[in-house]
């Protein structure tokens, strides 16, 4: 995932977040059709509706997030995503009744404590004044990213249960794509946007597509084993975190990196201590 958030990176400097996302789902749609023989397409109107408001909840958290790329530097947004297994971690505990042990909260306590960190030393802020930087509005977006996304994987696990990984997996974005086509051609430019993507960042997209369906077909598929904690298995997906702060912010010349790739790893031994 370090290629997908860099690369991500590099076209948001020149596209808009929505019109960036909705050529993302489409591409994404696209090269999922040479699969359709492992997909349901018999599904119950109540496994279909779920799917559909699952993609509206996605859709939500992946434009709040991509705003975030968008505005902010890869090496502030990656380590505070660091946060998504402890909300996780909290949802699955109430609905999906997995346990959460005295080491958990352990790594609770070091992915708080780095976000901590991480706020004070870029803003060399009083440290009896935590997370100030909170007040930002692309923060706002990262923070509310992270609670709906929280629901997005856990809706995904239950509509998985009812059918499987590649029929969810293929239904989410072609629902995305319906969404985020609307959402471009009522408050945008329509195709006029489209095609002014593929024209000037056809390829790089397609090569994020590519990197994020590889992970996310990884990822649906170990989802659809019942006995896989799903706090366990967001907390794997973070472990690329540190290599896209480093990477990145060296590639993007950002500031302050050695102190926030510290945080990030203080914030990555929380989440080793979630997978325990």
């Amino acid at each position: 995932m370090t290629v997908t958030h860099i690369v991500q990176k590099k076209v948001l400097f020149k596209e808009h977040s929505s019109e960036y996302l909705t050529v993302f789902c489409l591409l994404t749609v696209i090269l999922l059709l040479p699969f359709t023989s492992k997909v349901t397409f018999t599904l119950s109107g109540g496994t279909l509706l779920l799917i559909y408001v699952l993609s509206l909840i996605a859709v939500t958290s992946w434009l709040l997030l991509i705003k975030a790329y968008k505005h902010m530097e890869v090496s502030i947004v990656e380590p505070f995503r660091n946060i998504s297994p402890l909300v996780v971690l909290i949802l699955a505990f109430f609905f999906l009744g997995e346990k959460i042990s005295w080491i958990n909260g352990l790594g609770i306590a070091l992915i708080v404590g780095g976000g901590y960190f991480l706020e004070a030393a870029i803003n060399h802020a009083n440290l009896l004044r935590p997370f100030s930087f909170f007040k930002g509005k692309y923060m706002h977006f990262i923070v509310f990213s992270l609670l709906i996304g929280g629901i997005v994987h856990l809706v995904t696990r239950i509509a998985i249960n009812k059918t499987d990984s590649w029929t969810v997996l293929f239904f989410l974005f072609f629902f995305a794509s319906i969404n985020t086509l609307l959402l471009q051609f009522v408050k945008y430019q329509g195709m006029q946007d489209i095609i002014y993507v593929l024209k000037t960042n056809g390829w790089l997209v397609i090569l994020v597509v590519i990197t994020t369906l590889i992970s996310n077909i990884t990822y649906f598929t170990v989802l659809a084993m019942p006995t896989t904690y799903l706090a366990l298995i967001i907390a794997l997906r973070r472990l690329g975190s540190l290599f896209t702060t480093i990477i990145g912010g060296e590639i993007f010349h950002e500031s302050r990196l050695l102190v926030k790739s510290i945080a990030c790893l203080i914030m990555l031994s929380g989440v080793y201590f979630i997978i325990l």
